[in-house]
């Protein structure tokens, strides 16, 4: 999530030689000739390039929009994954190139993502049990076309424009709707009418191989996204003369929200020091801080333990929120 350099004291009193810690990355936009492989290793294949991966939860996610100037955009080239676009656009150049694609991929998960003017928004073939969802998909030529898939999940998306917004060649099982009230999808050409206002069109949206039978009747309400989340220290003491006699050192953070929307069930995972410094074992976590409004602000306290002798040392923290459509996000 985040890293603070201590320097450390004599006295019952430690001094903070650092005390921002930033959560996020400043966006911008990147310029592309190739494709961006996504892989299941150390640094994410490529994605270390144009966003931040998590190993454990095996999550790119962008920090940048992307423009390609040619080829396809991005590629998934291991199972498991998750490609989170952080709510990030990528951009093609047309023609036959593809946005997103898997090919002979199975249980990935492409979230949070605007995919526009490619050939294909987003294609899948051969591959089984993914998760389409919370994408744009607009102004492509195909907006998402599946061949030779099994079982993937497609909903709470927004299909905008494009020439066919969908396509389904061979495959069984692929499902393009949630039960109420999550719903299907929102699909330009198919917005109404909606009589009783459920919030779904009052007929099903039919396309070639596939049917969403709850299609939303406006683009999806929720805005998705990671909260723009800010770590900060706000002090660092020994809360005892025990505890300086112990080593154990109490340090307080400050959770901010820095964007306009609400980071959910915001809860702090784990911390580590370096140079010997150890969480106190009987600190407990997780610490769950509830939900951070904009502007917003939670406190939480963590006791680590510092070995004699040791002068300095950086805290490392991990944290997990969610967004107000229910997606999870993982810092850093």
């Amino acid at each position: 999530m985040g890293k603070t350099q201590f320097q450390l004291g004599k006295t019952a009193a430690a001094s903070i030689a650092a005390v921002l810690l930033i959560l996020v990355m400043v966006s911008g936009v990147s310029a592309a000739t190739g494709a961006v492989k996504i892989q299941d290793n150390s640094t994410g294949g490529d994605c270390t390039s144009v966003g931040v991966w998590n190993q454990y939860t095996k999550t790119c996610t962008l920090t940048t929009d992307i423009t390609f100037s040619s080829g396809n955009g991005i590629e998934i080239v291991s199972n498991g994954v998750t490609l989170d676009g952080g709510g990030h656009v990528i951009t093609g150049s047309g023609g036959f190139a593809t946005g997103g694609s898997l090919s002979v991929k199975n249980d990935v998960t492409i979230r949070n993502l605007t995919v526009r003017n490619f050939g294909y928004g987003i294609y899948l073939l051969a591959s089984h049990g993914n998760t389409i969802t919370g994408n744009t998909i607009e102004n492509n030529d195909v907006g998402l076309k599946l061949v030779s898939s099994n079982n993937n999940v497609v909903y709470g998306n927004s299909f905008i424009d494009n020439n066919t917004q969908a396509t389904a060649q061979g495959g069984t099982g692929n499902v393009f709707n949630l039960p109420a009230p999550a719903g299907g999808n929102y699909w330009s050409d198919w917005a109404s009418p909606d009589a009783d206002n459920d919030g779904f069109v009052d007929n099903p949206y039919t396309f070639t191989g596939g049917t969403d039978n709850l299609p939303l009747a406006g683009a999806s309400s929720c805005n998705a996204g990671k909260p723009a989340l800010q770590l900060r220290v706000s002090g660092a003491y020994w809360a005892s003369a025990a505890d300086y006699g112990y080593g154990r050192l109490s340090v307080e953070y400050a959770l901010d929200n820095a964007g306009a929307e609400t980071a959910f069930d915001a809860t702090i995972t784990g911390s580590s020091g370096s140079n010997g410094v150890l969480i106190d074992p009987q600190q407990q976590l997780p610490v769950n801080l509830g939900d951070i409004t904009a502007a917003g602000t939670a406190g939480f306290t963590i006791k680590y333990m510092v070995p004699p002798g040791v002068a300095a040392f950086r805290a490392d923290i991990e944290a997990l929120a969610v967004d107000e459509c229910g997606n999870n996000y993982s810092y850093p």
